[in-house]
């Protein structure tokens, strides 16, 4: 059975073309169109510009953290449920960490 890094690591390959050391931050669930899914959290580095298919990934745009952090405040609604339930897993983590 496949792990939640072993996951990972290959959803980053198949999705963006790109490898990654990876730091596991945790796993939660959530309820996703009426099914539970359970999601594992990892942060990483590129040091590679990633390639992705424009049909399965509509857009892909970096944000400077301070950046991330006024939209998400201020147009939440530009965001996926499933993101920003993500990334407020990864700020209690960041909060926790130092």
């Amino acid at each position: 059975m496949e792990g939640y890094e072993d996951a990972a690591k290959r959803k980053l390959w198949e999705e963006l073309r790109v490898t990654s050391c990876l730091k596991n931050v945790g796993q939660f669930k959530m309820i996703d169109e009426g099914s539970r899914k359970f999601v594992g959290v990892f942060v990483g580095k590129l040091q590679q510009h990633p390639k992705f298919d424009h049909d399965k990934i509509f857009e892909f745009i970096y944000l400077e953290r301070r950046d991330l952090i006024t939209q998400v405040r201020k147009n939440h609604e530009n965001f996926t449920p499933t993101f920003l339930l993500v990334y407020e897993h990864f700020r209690r983590w960041e909060r926790k960490s130092g």
